[in-house]
C-alpha cells in the first residue's frame, strides 16, 4: 500500500471512495439529513472552534482498546460457521492484516459522534461538568475531511461522513444477528467479486482496516455511534522523511497517564482547499453554573468576527433547514417549560445559523 508521492492524490482519493463504497452498500449510511453529536469538554470545544480541525483517534488507544481486536474475532467466527463460502486466500488475508496491527505496520484512526445530543452517560464519560454536546450537519455532499500537510490539504484519507456502528457480543457462544450475518456476507462477496474483476490488493486491505473498524462490544448500543474513519497519509506513502512522519501522527496526554496517538482531520471542499466546521448545533452541558456558561456561550459567538470563528455559514438552503429544526425544539420544550424559561435556555445564532441551548440532562457532578 505504498505510492511514490503525496502529489499522487487521485488514485489515494479513488481507492478511498471504493473502500467507502463497498462499506455502505454493505452497512448503510443512515440518514444524513440528521446532526451527529460529539460530546466534549469546553476547552476542547474552544480549541476547535479555533483551529477548525477535529482529532482522530488511534483506534488502539479508544476507550475499549479490544474494539479492533472484537472486529477481528467477529469475522473469525463468521469463517468457521460459514467456511463453505470462505477462501482459503480471504483467510489468510485477514491472518495478515491482524498482524500488520498487532505490529503497527498499519494503523486506523477514527472520530466518534453520537446520534442524539443530549445523553447522561455520555456527558459524565466524555464531557464531564461543563462541558458540551457539538452537533455536526453532514448534509452538505461537497464537504469532505483530510490532513494537512506542508500547507497542502489532501482529502484522499478519510470517508466522506460518519457510518453507524455494529454492535455485536463479546462472547463466542452468542451468534450474530442474522441481519449482522447478513452485512458482513455480502460485505465479504463484494470483496471477492472486486478481486475477479481486478481490483486492487490496496482496496482490499482498506475496507476490511475500515470493517473492522465498525464493529462494537454490544454493551455500548445506547451511545448509538457513527464513525469517521481516518487512514492517515503514512500508510500510503513510501516518504521517510521524518519531518512529514512528525507533523502527521501526534500524541496527547490523558489523564490515565497514556500517551494517545491522533491525527488532525480538516473539513475540506471539492478543490482540496480549507473549509470551516459544519456545526448546527451546540448544547450545554450539567454544570452548577449551566446558566452562566450558556449566556457566556452565547455572547460569545453573537460578537466574535467570523475571521476567528472557524464555523461555516450556511448556504441559504441550509439556514432554512436549521431555522425550521429550532422551530421545532421551541415546540418541544413548551411541553416541559414556560415561554420564559424558554427564553433563558435556547437561541439561535442568525449569524452562523447556529441552534444553542441547554441540555435538559439532571446535574449529577
Amino acid at each position: 500500500m505504498r505510492h511514490d508521492s503525496l502529489d499522487d492524490t487521485h488514485l489515494l482519493y479513488g481507492l478511498i471512495l471504493k473502500a467507502e463504497s463497498i462499506l455502505r452498500n454493505c452497512f448503510g449510511s443512515g440518514n444524513v439529513e440528521e446532526l451527529y453529536y460529539q460530546y466534549t469538554k469546553m476547552q476542547s470545544f474552544e480549541a476547535m472552534l479555533t483551529s477548525g480541525c477535529m482529532w482522530a483517534t488511534n483506534m488502539k488507544y479508544l476507550n475499549d482498546y479490544l474494539e479492533f481486536q472484537l472486529g477481528i474475532k467477529t469475522v473469525e467466527n463468521l469463517f468457521s460457521s460459514y467456511s463453505d463460502h470462505m477462501s482459503q486466500e480471504i483467510r489468510k488475508d485477514l491472518s495478515d492484516f491482524k498482524k500488520e496491527y498487532e505490529n503497527d505496520v498499519f494503523s486506523t484512526f477514527s472520530v466518534s459522534f453520537c446520534e442524539q445530543g443530549d445523553l447522561l452517560s455520555q456527558w459524565i464519560t466524555y464531557a464531564k461538568e461543563g462541558g458540551i454536546s457539538v452537533g455536526f450537519d453532514f448534509s452538505d455532499p461537497s464537504l469532505y475531511w483530510g490532513q494537512k500537510i506542508d500547507e497542502e490539504y489532501y482529502r484522499t484519507n478519510v470517508m466522506t461522513g460518519p457510518m453507524a456502528l455494529m454492535y455485536v457480543s463479546r462472547e463466542p457462544s452468542n451468534p450474530l444477528s442474522s441481519e449482522n450475518v447478513n452485512r458482513i456476507m455480502s460485505f465479504i462477496n463484494e470483496i471477492k467479486l472486486q478481486k475477479k474483476g481486478g481490483m486492487k490488493t490496496d482496496i482490499e486491505k482498506l475496507a476490511f482496516e475500515m470493517i473492522l473498524c465498525y464493529i462494537k462490544n454490544e454493551h455500548f448500543k445506547q451511545e448509538q455511534e457513527h464513525r469517521i474513519v481516518s487512514v492517515p497519509c503514512i500508510n500510503f506513502l513510501s516518504c521517510a522523511e521524518e519531518k512529514k512522519y512528525s507533523s502527521e501522527i501526534k500524541t496527547t496526554l490523558q489523564e490515565s497517564h497514556v500517551f494517545r496517538p491522533y491525527i488532525v482531520l480538516y473539513p475540506i471542499t471539492e478543490d482540496n482547499t480549507a473549509a470551516k466546521l459544519p456545526i448546527a448545533e451546540l448544547i450545554v452541558g450539567p454544570a452548577s453554573n449551566q446558566k452562566n456558561i450558556y449566556k457566556s456561550l452565547v455572547y460569545k459567538l453573537e460578537h466574535s468576527y467570523t475571521e476567528d470563528i472557524k464555523i461555516e455559514i450556511p448556504k441559504p438552503e441550509i439556514m432554512e433547514k436549521r431555522k425550521k429544526r429550532f422551530k421545532q425544539r421551541l415546540e418541544e420544550m413548551k411541553k416541559d417549560f414556560t415561554d420564559e424559561e424558554i427564553k433563558e435556555r435556547i437561541h439561535f445564532c442568525e449569524k452562523w445559523g447556529l441552534i444553542i441551548r441547554m441540555s435538559d440532562s439532571s446535574y449529577v457532578f
